[in-house]
């Protein structure tokens, strides 16, 4: 990910799991956090974490990828509009 630079991997992905956090707490953002797995010590597999997080909020497995992609936009519109903070 160009946008944070030449960083080590622990650092790089610290900054990126903080950029998906400030997207906030609707279902839409949890559903990105959900699929990297973001504050989760002991992640199932990716369809397994899907199921859960589509069954908590009563909507279909496309619905939470459909969220997911969406949300992948949204992170990479407010990066290249340098909306949310990247580091140093």
């Amino acid at each position: 990910m160009e946008v944070l630079g030449d960083l080590p991997l622990r650092v790089a992905y610290e900054r990126l799991a903080g950029m998906v956090r400030m997207l906030g707490e609707e279902v839409h953002a949890m559903a990105l956090r959900n699929a990297y797995a973001i504050d989760m010590p002991a992640p199932d597999t990716l369809t397994r974490r899907r199921e859960r997080i589509a069954g908590i909020h009563g909507l279909s497995i496309d619905t939470i990828e459909l969220y997911e992609r969406n949300m992948i936009d949204e992170l990479a519109l407010r990066l290249v509009h340098r909306e949310l903070p990247v580091g140093s």
